[in-house]
């Protein structure tokens, strides 16, 4: 009997937050789209050509590691945020979370680079979306 109470008490649980996630994008949909607005998450997110893959080799091949990083044996991992705008263009690069000041510096370098997104929309609008990637600099 207590599992099925539980089991109750789950469904009951679920259908509130079903109920509640369709009022919220319901008003959402409903809020005229504010053009300087940066969303996270949209109905349509920003798409790289050749989509998230060919964004890691792109990233790949661009950065470039700092030849005194190499040398000093500095390696990590740089969180890059950065913003595609409504007309696909990368904007707002800064590092969240950073490694060392070398790597920080060829990661906004890298990103600040890219080019040929295509805008996300929401209620079939174009809009700003942010994005955070890490990029990692390894020693082999």
């Amino acid at each position: 009997m207590y599992i099925a109470i539980k089991i109750e008490q789950m469904k009951w649980l679920l259908a509130l937050s079903i109920l509640v996630g369709l009022h919220t994008t319901v008003s959402a949909q409903e809020n005229e789209i504010d053009e300087n607005t940066v969303y996270t998450i949209v109905e349509v997110m920003p798409i790289y050509p050749g989509g998230d893959q060919a964004l890691v080799n792109w990233v790949g091949r661009t950065v470039e590691y700092p030849k005194k990083a190499k040398a000093a044996a500095i390696a990590g991992v740089v969180y890059v945020s950065f913003v595609i705008n409504k007309k696909g263009k990368t904007t707002q690069v800064k590092v969240v979370r950073g490694s060392h000041p070398m790597l920080d510096k060829a990661a906004v370098k890298c990103i600040k680079k890219l080019k040929g997104y295509k805008a996300g929309t929401q209620s079939g609008k174009p809009v700003n979306v942010q994005f955070t990637i890490p990029i990692r600099f390894a020693l082999s």
